[in-house]
């Protein structure tokens, strides 16, 4: 029911999407992958890239994640660029879009209060990459219902596998206290 015809990677870099290729062949070897060098601000080439391989579901998963950086470029890249992707996705009749968040957005409940998708945007982020993911997803859920594109919004906990170089590293480390 839900077995795609094909994957579509679109990646700013080269040697990601190089990884990207090799791990999804290895697991779908079935499926074709399409490999693009693209980025999410440039609203030309995803036009053109919309155009012409015609996605139904996309899964919005660039961003710009190390913990240090200049704050426009987090919000260059986390929020203009969901916005570019939504422009590109509304034009060209995609059916639904999945952006991938993070919990950050809802800050780090040390209380130990629970907290489910019903639970308030941190009201005063530390960094600029929670911020700018949280308003990645106001853009994200504001499309939704709008020309046809039908929205979600997921938030794991931490995403992390071969060649990760920020969460794997920080459980070694409190591993080995």
């Amino acid at each position: 029911r839900f077995g795609p015809s094909r994957i579509v990677l679109y990646e700013l870099s080269e040697f990601a999407l190089y990884r990207i290729e090799q791990e999804l062949g290895e697991l779908f070897p079935h499926i074709p992958l399409v490999r693009l060098v693209g980025d999410v601000r440039d609203p030309e080439h995803l036009a053109a890239t919309f155009a012409r391989l015609r996605p139904q579901v996309v899964f919005h998963v660039a961003a710009k994640v190390p913990d240090w950086g200049p704050r426009r470029e987090f919000f260059r890249v986390n929020a203009e660029g969901t916005a570019v992707l939504v422009a590109a996705c509304q034009a060209a009749g995609v059916e639904r879009l999945v952006l991938v968040s993070s919990l950050t957005v809802l800050g780090l409940a040390r209380s130990g209060a629970e907290v489910d998708e019903d639970s308030p945007y941190d009201p005063s982020p530390r960094d600029a990459y929670t911020a700018s993911k949280i308003e990645a997803e106001k853009i994200v859920r504001q499309a939704h219902g709008q020309r046809g594109l039908h929205t979600v919004v997921v938030r794991p906990g931490a995403i992390w596998g071969p060649g990760d170089v920020h969460i794997a590293p920080r459980v070694a480390a409190l591993l080995r206290k």
